[in-house]
């Protein structure tokens, strides 16, 4: 439901105020407490917009915060226009229309789409993988499900999971895809019994049994395809041949000989502790079982859902939990460290071949649990009838038209940054897994590589989403990876003929990379090993050299080389909230990538990766040398990882801007042509606290013109020469010279004309070809 307010602005146009264009604007709330009133009173979309206050409350923004103190009341504003520009002109989005709040006329509140509730909505895209699947634009419909259960553990939940299991099982099987055959080196047996096995199984009956046990795969394979030989315990190797139950017909050499589906769970460590698997544990997890209340919550609930999932319609039995923390031996010992480098190379395969993950996606720690209660009224559907006379655009409409009302805040708010979506080893567990169920704040919501639905939207969410202000259309996580690039970068003209755009076979990697790097992780030195199964995925499409986070050996990797850091702006100030791994003094490596990898720095908004388009480039690659922990080409990096390029250097001298916060500027040192004195502004530094040392007068920084893009701009790398006497250099940023500065890109580009200008310590210079050889670690 909506509230009078809404209803009275979308029906009658009340409020409605002129703001010097033709879009339809209105005053919605006059303040604060009519907006919690609303919220309180169930209104779907003034309960969305309460939440963005209370969140910008708590970080403390108070620009923009509605208030009732002063002589001149502040409200939020509404502006109610059709859907215009590039991509919308296609007449299946005629009678689409987007909702845009405001608070005192700057900061964005929202965003609501509303469409038709009849029409089938244009949004959802399934990218088809064969004939034998539903073609793209399948007809979904939102309504045919009305919640009524009070809490996420209900059986009605429980069957609505089931529903979308089964459907992804029957419609999604090449593009949801997953070797049953194949089992981790250990699981966690659900320890249903036998007679219960595909039987109902309510929340409370499952607790009848109150042990589950630690098994061992008698068939496990390593990831390099060699039966494992030697186990790390005597328990492991006393156990190994009687912990499964073998199927009835003795199978062939090579085949599993386990019996059930598993499934994993995602979940978030959290500061306190929790029961682990250990070498002193291990012999007692596997002989004596883990007592259920000895588990965190959450732990005993995901088992909980798990042993209920098995479904006798389609013979799915579900016998195993796979989670991280009790199937991968924890500690410092050297046989729990060797375990931890084995499984984490096996990520890959062991969320891959899941049957699905349950994800704890709203919990912060094991002791909030897997399910919530909530008022099922809040999801039922929200509809309205909207006034669309006089709206720019559609000035041949006259009358009303009935909507359905989607939030596209809501699957950012209620997943992507759900708790246990902003951990860095998450990321690839969502990506990697078929299909995941995630346990949001009021509801469970579903994933998998063909569509995205929820309890509000049980038949798959149109795939709008709200960016920069704009509406785009395109996938959700899944999509950055699994999606054909050529369909992800697919628009329509003013008649719906498809039009699209070269592909770029790096922008899967791109953009994957781009959102795990806004990610946390509790330990720093993981940075490269978890993500190491999604790059494990991405080099059978890619069939490239990995290179501690990039991809190549020619023009595709000097691209990615470019990789920035940008600034922070707010509040009328720039800011570099970046930084170098802070390295505790119990980890054993303090070493995590090299300082051209974008692996080699933490940001808290994350990096924006190299265009991987073509262009014109300055420098060729000679070589490079990287070794890898344990022999895992995807794993932990060994320090000493370095790449070989041949260009030209110019020595520079970089300088703080004092003004607008932390800005920088740079300009040259001791060239041939000493007239040029520009000063050039557009400098995007890894680490500016960090690399402090840059900005000394003797700085050792030099410039390496790398590549010019399509827009003409020259992008150059900041290296600073190590004091070590080596000769090799540390990427410490980049810059943008644009194409109006033309003396200072002639003076770039340009080799040096005198000999002693090419001199640097220790850098060799190639008098034929008059290039530096530069060695970046």
């Amino acid at each position: 439901m909506i509230c009078g307010t809404c209803y009275r602005m979308l029906r009658g146009h009340v409020g409605s105020q002129w703001r010097g264009t033709y879009d339809l604007h209105f005053k919605h709330q006059p303040n604060r407490e009519a907006l919690r009133e609303s919220a309180d009173k169930s209104c779907g979309i003034c309960r969305s917009l309460y939440a963005e206050v209370s969140r910008l409350e708590q970080q403390g923004d108070t620009f923009a915060l509605v208030r009732d103190e002063g002589s001149q009341p502040q409200y939020i504003s509404a502006c109610l226009a059709a859907m215009y520009g590039p991509g919308w002109r296609a007449k299946r989005y005629h009678d689409i229309y987007r909702l845009d709040f405001k608070m005192n006329g700057s900061a964005q509140l929202g965003t609501f789409i509303l469409q038709p509730p009849d029409l089938a909505p244009p949004g959802i895209t399934q990218i088809t993988r064969s004939q034998s699947e539903p073609t793209k634009r399948t007809n979904y419909i939102r309504a045919g499900h009305t919640q009524f259960s009070h809490s996420t553990s209900s059986d009605e939940v429980l069957e609505l999971a089931k529903r979308w299991l089964r459907e992804c099982e029957e419609w999604h099987k090449e593009s949801c895809t997953r070797d049953d055959q194949f089992y981790p080196k250990r699981l966690i047996e659900l320890g249903i019994p036998p007679k219960r096995r595909m039987s109902k199984v309510t929340p409370d009956e499952h607790d009848e049994v109150d042990k589950v046990r630690l098994v061992l795969n008698p068939r496990y394979d390593n990831p390099k395809g060699d039966k494992v030989g030697s186990p790390e315990t005597k328990a492991e190797l006393k156990y190994r041949d009687t912990t499964f139950e073998e199927p009835k017909d003795k199978p062939e050499k090579g085949e599993a000989s386990l019996v059930g589906n598993y499934v994993t769970h995602s979940h978030c460590w959290g500061k306190k502790n929790i029961v682990t698997l250990t070498e002193e544990n291990i012999d007692k997890f596997i002989k004596e079982g883990i007592e259920l209340k000895d588990l965190p919550k959450t732990f005993q609930e995901a088992i909980g859902f798990a042993r209920r999932l098995s479904d006798p319609k389609t013979g799915a039995f579900v016998k195993y939990i796979w989670i991280d923390s009790l199937c991968i031996m924890q500690g410092d010992s050297d046989a729990a460290r060797k375990d931890w480098l084995s499984q984490s190379a096996s990520m890959y395969s062991i969320y891959k071949n899941s049957y699905c993950n349950i994800s704890a996606t709203a919990s912060r720690d094991g002791s909030y649990g897997l399910y919530r209660n909530r008022e099922p009224q809040t999801l039922w559907e929200e509809e309205t009838i909207i006034n669309i006379s006089g709206i720019p655009g559609r000035e041949e409409s006259k009358g009303i038209q009935r909507c359905s009302i989607l939030d596209l805040s809501f699957w950012e708010k209620s997943v992507d940054e759900a708790p246990v979506n902003t951990r860095g080893w998450v990321l690839q567990e969502r990506l990697l897994s078929p299909r995941v169920i995630h346990f949001c704040e009021n509801q469970i919501a579903w994933e998998c590589h063909q569509k995205d639905c929820s309890e509000s939207w049980p038949n798959g969410l149109p795939d709008f989403q709200a960016k920069g202000g704009d509406v785009i259309r395109g996938g959700r996580l899944k999509h950055l990876v699994f999606a054909n690039e050529e369909e992800l970068e697919e628009d329509d003209d003013e008649f719906g003929h498809a039009l699209r755009k070269e592909p770029d076979m790096y922008g899967p990697w791109k953009r994957v990379v781009e959102k795990y790097s806004r990610t946390q992780l509790s330990n720093e030195g993981d940075k490269i090993i978890a993500l190491s199964g999604v790059a494990n995925m991405m080099a059978d499409y890619l069939k490239q050299r990995y290179v501690a986070g990039l991809w190549g050996e020619g023009e595709g990797l000097v691209n990615q080389l470019l990789w920035r850091v940008d600034p922070i702006y707010e509040k009328g100030k720039f800011e570099c909230r970046s930084w170098r791994p802070k390295w505790r003094e119990e980890e054993r490596t303090k070493y995590r990538a090299p300082s051209f990898s974008w692996a080699a720095v933490e940001a808290e908004r994350g990096i924006a990766y190299g265009d991987t388009t073509k262009g014109e480039l300055h420098v060729e690659v000679k070589g490079i040398q990287i070794e890898n922990v344990a022999g895992d080409p995807f794993g932990l990096v060994k320090e000493g990882a370095n790449i070989v390029l041949e260009g030209v250097l110019k020595k520079i001298l970089l300088s703080r801007l004092e003004e607008n916060g932390e800005r920088f500027t740079w300009s040259f040192v001791g060239q041939d042509d000493s007239s040029d004195t520009t000063t050039f502004r557009n400098v995007y530094l890894d680490a500016p606290n960090d690399d402090a040392d840059a900005l000394d007068l003797d700085g050792q920084v030099y410039c390496l013109p790398v590549r010019t893009n399509s827009g003409n701009y020259l992008i150059c790398l900041l290296l600073q020469l190590l004091r070590d006497g080596s000769g090799s250099f540390k990427r410490i940023g980049i810059t943008k010279i644009p194409p109006y500065i033309e003396e200072g890109r002639i003076t770039v580009l340009q080799t040096p004309i005198l000999e002693d200008h090419a001199d640097i310590p220790g850098v060799d210079w190639n008098p034929v070809v008059r290039k530096h050889t530069i060695r970046i670690v």
